[in-house]
């Protein structure tokens, strides 16, 4: 099944996912629901329709790609780097049947694994000695250039509630802003040449 919306768009959708739809993820690796650089992770409590019998719960999903979860954990590390956040005011979370790739809740900005999966993550190409899929991460200059717009959206709901011509003007402005930081940041780890 696809990731992605059965319309196939992907327009930015940003509706607030009730935080009683939200269950902290805690497993083995992630014993006090945060990633390794503390980011908080939260899966959906909504049974997915598509899905298959041995996938049905988002939290089935979060266990079984735990490497999605961390690389994209360091994705929104370093972005938070570049606009100045506490890893605080940031969250991961899975729902796999909702259009909403981030939302802004009381100043907190939630991201949706689903996208980052589907949009950035590599097929996978390899096994390991189990015999089990290892998904290759594509931590590439696109991927950080799309979750530093989708941030920027997101922050700019921290001025303005409307999806509004003022709120595309603060968005603007946060890019225009921030864009020599990304820049600089994507250098520094080898996915920007100097040409």
């Amino acid at each position: 099944t696809s990731l992605l919306p059965p319309e196939g768009g992907l327009t930015h959708s940003c509706e607030i996912i009730p935080s009683q739809h939200l269950q902290p993820f805690i497993s083995s690796e992630f014993t006090n629901g945060k990633t390794t650089n503390g980011i908080r992770l939260f899966f959906s409590r909504k049974l997915t329709e598509e899905a298959s019998d041995s996938n049905l719960l988002s939290e089935t999903f979060m266990r079984n790609n735990t490497d999605a979860i961390n690389d994209f954990s360091t994705v929104i590390q370093n972005l938070c780097k570049v606009y100045s956040l506490q890893l605080s005011t940031v969250a991961i979370f899975y729902e796999p049947s909702s259009r909403t790739v981030a939302f802004n809740a009381g100043r907190s900005i939630h991201f949706n694994l689903r996208f980052y999966c589907a949009l950035h993550q590599q097929k996978p190409k390899s096994q390991n000695n189990n015999g089990n899929d290892h998904a290759l991460s594509s931590l590439s200059s696109s991927c950080y250039s799309y979750w530093f717009a989708v941030m920027a959206h997101e922050l700019a709901h921290n001025l303005v509630k409307a999806h509004d011509k003022i709120h595309g003007q603060y968005t603007e402005s946060f890019i225009i802003c921030y864009l020599p930081k990304l820049s600089s940041m994507l250098y520094g780890l080898g996915l920007l040449s100097s040409e």
